[in-house]
């Protein structure tokens, strides 16, 4: 999830979204990762904010930037051991951002992961994602990023009950528990998803956090 905070910041804090996160394992533990962001629903209130020099005290990019910063994470990507067919598609008419990409394994797509999350001048390490013997876990690092966000809840009320975020992971084999409440099994129990609002995520920052253990 911290993913996806990183992205195009200020243009999240100044209007409402929706993300969808698609990651799909094989058995050894490779896979794609695909994750759509999307403020179409906003797109006219990120065209108006995207002609002022800062919205709420803070630097908002121009296109030319978040084009040069995607180009950037994406020929870092390309270039990386283990990181295949890489593509990652922008619409700046409707405000929608794809990023699509095959690795070798966990390793390998926390590597990725990392690419994506860290900026030029710091390297984000963490990876929120594990797997030992026949257990699966999610642990995501969203207790300072709730926090700061929480501080501006007042001011950003649209944005804490209009956002949503998704996430769909698809695995091999069957579940047989789920440690999540929050969590939902499609019927073949080969497939996790769990839906938040971000106002759910901030409140409580341990939302996504999940053990599965396989049959």
């Amino acid at each position: 999830m911290r993913l996806i905070l990183c992205f195009f910041a200020v243009l999240f804090l100044s209007s409402c979204f929706e993300i969808i996160e698609d990651i799909r394992f094989q058995a050894n533990y490779s896979g794609t990762y695909k994750v759509t962001i999307n403020m179409s629903a906003s797109k006219v209130q990120i065209n108006s904010y995207m002609k002022l020099d800062s919205v709420f005290g803070s630097h908002v990019p121009k296109k030319p930037e978040i084009e040069k910063e995607i180009q950037r994470k994406e020929n870092l990507l390309k270039a990386h051991k283990g990181i295949k067919n890489v593509l990652i598609t922008r619409d700046y008419v409707s405000f929608i951002f794809t990023v699509k990409f095959d690795f070798d394994n966990l390793n390998s797509f926390k590597e990725a992961h990392s690419i994506l999350t860290s900026d030029k001048k710091t390297t984000n390490d963490f990876f929120p994602f594990s797997q030992s013997g026949n257990s699966f876990n999610r642990k995501d690092k969203l207790q300072t990023t709730a926090k700061d966000m929480a501080k501006k809840k007042k001011e950003y009320a649209a944005l804490f009950t209009q956002s949503t975020y998704t996430s769909i992971i698809h695995f091999p084999k069957e579940i047989n528990t789920c440690s999540n409440k929050n969590c939902k099994l499609s019927k073949d129990k080969k497939n996790m998803f769990v839906s938040s609002s971000l106002e759910n995520l901030v409140n409580d920052p341990n939302y996504l956090n999940t053990q599965i253990i396989f049959k």
